[in-house]
């Protein structure tokens, strides 16, 4: 599955607040409405 081994690539890059911030915008359906570079800058934030 795509998205786990994303969140499983962030890990193994030591990025666990990345992998964390995904999961959490994967499960709330009000960033859907976020652009793509919105979405990344909050990962980037976390």
């Amino acid at each position: 599955m795509l998205n786990h081994n994303t969140i499983e690539g962030l890990r193994a890059l030591r990025l666990p607040a990345m992998a964390s911030g995904l999961l959490v915008q994967r499960e709330q359906p009000d960033y859907s409405s976020l652009s793509f570079e919105e979405r990344l800058g909050l990962l980037v934030d976390a």
